[in-house]
């Protein structure tokens, strides 16, 4: 399926209410025949008025020196805890 991709962003106030910022919430795919799939790694939280708004933004290149966020596994988060909870 060669198409477009998209990042699917939700807009989000800033705390000191300077204005707004996006945050990425899932990706889109726009196919050859123009049909959009979109799929949600999160679900954006609705505004005050109860509605969700998302926008589909060309995706930014990451720089060459940045590495995705490393995540602990579970054994590494253990010995962070260091607790003796048996669950």
């Amino acid at each position: 399926m060669a198409g477009k991709r998209f990042d699917v962003s939700t807009p989000r106030p800033k705390s000191d209410g300077s204005g707004t910022y996006w945050v990425r919430v899932g990706t889109a795919f726009q196919s050859d025949k123009g049909q959009i799939s979109v799929i949600l790694d999160a679900y954006p939280v609705p505004d005050e008025k109860g509605q969700v708004r998302m926008l589909l933004f060309e995706p930014r290149d990451r720089a060459p020196n940045q590495q995705p966020a490393q995540r602990n596994t579970p054994h590494e988060t253990r010995e962070v805890l260091d607790d003796d909870i048996p669950f």
